[in-house]
């Protein structure tokens, strides 16, 4: 039985009692009906039906008993939501489609052991970063068939600079030469990471792969270090 919110409001003040005086039985009859419907409603609730018996309004009992009930409900529909949305995060299938395409990060690296400088990166015409030389890396992107094949490669392209100094002035069209060429590409399983590394002679490796060049099983080289302070660079009668 729901109480009509003017019943309520016309005894907002009654105080709520399990027992009734001989003196106040008329004066209270027509709390009782209200009172004892809290009583039996909320004869579960231990601690709404302390709130009753220690003289707090039927009105006060009312709200806050309705507002754990409301906090119960709030509380059960998020454990549904987010049951739901567990249930539904599976992995995503890869496509059958064998021409089909992911895109991935993409981390060149330079080991040239002068003091050039590689900027910028493009692989397949994507990318525009500059090569790291040492523990931090420039990062771009690229786009990978979803399974590999042999044969696979990918279209490098880099620049390559010397080092700009103020004693030792020069065009950029004079301090940079740009290289571009075939490059294959590791076997892989999965299209996350990869990494291009670039060394001495142009020569370059592509490989794509979750783990990093830190790691042991890592199948190139580990992070280069490049030393700009030691002049080394292929100056113009080099």
């Amino acid at each position: 039985m729901t109480l009509p919110f003017e019943y309520l409001r016309a005894h907002a003040d009654a105080p709520a009692s399990r027992t009734f005086p001989p003196s106040d039985a008329s004066a209270d009859e027509e709390r009782r009906p209200l009172c004892t419907h809290l009583q039996v409603s909320m004869h579960l609730e231990g601690a709404r039906l302390k709130d009753i018996e220690r003289g707090a309004s039927c009105t006060y009992a009312v709200i806050k008993h309705w507002r754990c009930r409301k906090r119960g409900v709030l509380h059960a529909a998020t454990l549904a939501v987010v049951a739901l949305t567990m249930a539904g995060c599976k992995p995503a299938e890869r496509s059958s489609d064998p021409t089909a395409r992911v895109g991935g990060s993409l981390t060149s690296m330079d080991y040239e052991p002068t003091d050039t400088f590689v900027r910028p990166v493009y692989v397949d015409g994507r990318g525009g970063d500059s090569a790291g030389t040492g523990g931090s890396t420039a990062l771009g992107a690229i786009s990978l068939p979803q399974r590999w094949h042999p044969g696979l490669t990918v279209r490098a392209k880099w620049r390559r600079c010397r080092a700009f100094y103020a004693d030792r002035p020069e065009t950029q069209e004079e301090a940079c030469r740009w290289v571009e060429k075939d490059v294959p590409v590791h076997p892989y399983t999965y299209v996350g990471r990869t990494w291009l590394h670039i060394f001495a002679d142009d020569e370059v490796l592509v490989i794509p792969s979750m783990k990093g060049p830190n790691h042991p099983d890592y199948p190139g080289a580990e992070f280069p270090y490049k030393n700009f302070n030691d002049r080394r660079g292929i100056g113009r009668d080099e």
